[in-house]
């Protein structure tokens, strides 16, 4: 255990701190709560913020959630040093659902809940190197408490946090920040699948809005849903997690933790391929698998893309073409264009007279492209369908199981059946043309 006096050490450029009401002298240091948790796991941080502060897209106005969750901060925290506060993110949850006990809630739920919001938001923290103007100033409460940690001489050194108090000794409920934790081993078993799971909330929050406009959802019927289940059957696999409140919890960690973060970190982890692959490096596919996000119509124009640069190299084979140029390059355009800055400040010259002025006019654009080629791409694919079920074919398997597997070139066929079909017609032409010149070679060799 770390001294009970207090210690001030200046802060770092990216510690917490908010203005606090002045105190009575006699402030309470606690000590660091060293049980919570023997084993930290390492977790790379990203920077999120790109570019000037002024540049940065408004955070989206959305219902905000009950103050009960607000996010609390706590004075003089580095976020590298997030993980070594767990105890003391858990301390300021249990005093503010002490205090403001959500109706209908028992002392297990506010536990469970005041755990997993502290040990959630710590890992949020470090994770994604949060500070304060990253949390919506909306959904932000006063600090509880502050943190400072020992100086030493000695290189590398760690010490354990201290803890300050920054409310009144007699305030209601103040023991919930002074008093020892105190976890039972199947909390302590808790805080490990939260900690693992609490580093997808950020990005797929951000997957869930970019697609489905909503945080998440607890029907499971509800796609928002869906992302975050498919992180419970990779990763709620202990036994203690059977004995939780499930209902409780989902809302806790998938909901409630993230939901104060700002709407532009959610989408700048959601679309950067850095943070897919540490989920690759970390093992996480069920979060992987989802990541970088993008709107439906850029993932089916991808689709589009794809399927033409397997029909072209076949076609080529026989002196034919196939080229989607047009859908490929509006769909980099809007790739290119950043979610948070909607106008651009110069106009995009694209072929065909385009003029992109925002991001909602290049997907406009896209959309436009693609719905006026929608007849060619399902030609495209009735040829490539009938080239794949073929045994003779020159396709992959892999490559044509992702393909014909797609729900968009599947919607696409049911939309143009007439072109699709026309398309299985002419994988036979190609058949017996190919066969022609094979036949052709083989005279000529025994000529």
């Amino acid at each position: 255990m770390g001294s009970t006096s207090t210690i001030n050490v200046p802060l770092c450029e990216r510690t917490w701190f908010m203005e606090v009401p002045e105190l009575a002298e006699d402030l309470k240091t606690i000590p660091f709560d060293d049980e919570v948790i023997a084993e930290l796991a390492y977790l790379k941080s990203y920077t999120t913020v790109i570019g000037m502060k002024e540049r940065i897209w408004p955070d989206l106005l959305i219902d905000r959630i009950a103050p009960v969750f607000y996010w609390v901060p706590m004075n003089g925290l580095n976020p590298k040093r997030a993980l070594d506060c767990i105890d003391g993110f858990i301390r300021c949850y249990r005093y503010r659902l002490a205090t403001m006990t959500p109706e209908g809630w028992d002392s297990d739920d506010t536990r469970l809940a005041s755990i997993v919001l502290g040990v959630s938001r710590a890992v949020m923290t470090r994770s994604y190197d949060l500070k304060i103007d990253d949390i919506n100033a909306h959904e932000l409460a006063a600090p509880l408490l502050s943190v400072s940690f020992p100086t030493s001489i000695r290189k590398n050194a760690r010490f354990s946090p201290q803890y300050t108090v920054l409310i009144d000794n007699d305030s209601p409920h103040i023991s919930m920040l002074e008093d020892s934790i105190n976890l039972a081993q199947a909390e302590k078993e808790l805080i490990m699948v939260i900690m693992r799971s609490a580093q997808a909330i950020i990005p797929i929050q951000g997957y869930n809005l970019i697609n489905h406009g909503h945080h998440y959802l607890s029907e499971k019927t509800k796609l928002s849903n869906r992302a975050f289940l498919d992180m419970e059957r990779q990763l709620w696999v202990s036994a203690v997690m059977k004995d939780m409140n499930e209902t409780l919890l989902r809302d806790i960690i998938w909901h409630k933790a993230g939901y104060p973060v700002a709407i532009h970190i959610k989408e700048y982890a959601a679309t950067s391929p850095a943070v897919k692959q540490h989920f690759v490096a970390a093992k996480l596919g069920s979060v992987a698998a989802r990541l970088p996000a993008w709107e439906t119509v850029i993932r089916t124009a991808d689709t589009y893309v794809k399927l033409s640069e397997v029909v072209d190299s076949i076609w080529s084979t026989v002196g034919g073409s196939f080229n989607m140029e047009a859908i490929r390059s509006r769909m980099l355009a809007v790739k290119a264009m950043p979610r948070w800055k909607e106008n651009l400040s110069s106009p995009v010259n694209m072929t065909g007279g385009v003029m992109l002025t925002s991001r909602t006019a290049a997907i406009s654009a896209l959309e436009d492209t693609m719905a006026k080629n929608a007849d060619k791409m399902a030609l495209a694919f009735g040829f490539f369908v009938a080239m794949t079920e073929d045994s003779s074919s020159d396709i992959g398997n892999s490559v044509g199981y992702s393909l014909m597997e797609s729900r968009s070139l599947n919607r696409l066929k049911m939309d143009n059946i007439g072109s699709f079909f026309l398309g299985t017609e002419l994988y036979k032409d190609y058949k017996a043309v190919r066969k022609r010149c094979q036949v052709e070679l083989e005279d000529c060799h025994a000529a």
